[in-house]
């Protein structure tokens, strides 16, 4: 258990500190940039910084109204994918908006970013521990897994959340098929269901299909 307890405690400690790969400084002109602490915005990710994050902090600043205007016409932020922060009941199958609903727009942003990594490295960990007996070996695959550069920079919400989902809907599917006691079988029956809800609420084919 000891990779599982770093990388939560790692994405507490950067959701507390407010830290972000976020490439919205590409918005403001170089003198403004006061909040860049590495590196610089790359105008490969406009998808996020143009829309993922705007809509997102305008949520918050709005007060997460249902169908807000988005350009020209108002979306129902219900099926939207990658745009603003829904308080419908799809809220609770979407851990990468709950930092926006509890915790502000700043922290919100980094739990939103730092979430993908954080899934795929736990479920990708979880399910290669029924196949690599080594915990080590098994930390390092997941680590692989999560930081290729398809998994973890593609796009606005990269691929990485939608291998976590399901790689730990996996594990928990294996888990509940070989664990002895009932109610280990139920918990890990009803987290496969939250899992399941959250991978299909992800809401793209070729990354989810692939998987």
């Amino acid at each position: 258990l000891i990779f599982p307890f770093i990388v939560l405690v790692g994405t507490a400690a950067l959701v507390f500190l407010r830290i972000s790969g976020s490439s919205v400084g590409a918005l403001a002109p170089g003198a403004f940039r006061s909040g860049l602490l590495w590196g610089s915005p790359r105008g490969v990710r406009s998808d996020e910084f143009q829309l993922t994050t705007p809509s997102n902090v305008s949520s918050v600043a709005q007060g997460f109204p249902a169908d807000p205007w988005v350009g020209l016409a108002p979306t129902n932020l219900d099926v939207a994918v990658h745009s603003g922060i829904s308080t419908d009941w799809t809220a609770l199958f979407h851990p990468d908006h709950w930092g926006y609903l509890l915790l502000g727009a700043e922290r919100g942003l980094a739990v939103s970013w730092w979430w993908p990594f954080t899934i795929c490295l736990l479920g990708t960990y979880a399910l290669l521990g029924f196949i690599v007996r080594r915990p080590a070996a098994t930390s390092a695959l997941a680590v692989v897994a999560t930081f290729t550069p398809y998994s973890a920079w593609w796009s606005a919400a990269p691929p990485a959340i939608v291998l976590g989902y399901g790689a730990a809907l996996g594990a928990c599917i294996l888990g509940a098929t070989v664990v002895r006691r009932i109610a280990a079988a139920v918990a890990l029956s009803a987290l496969g269901v939250f899992l399941a809800a959250c991978f299909t609420l992800v809401l793209y084919p070729p990354w989810a299909i692939s998987v």
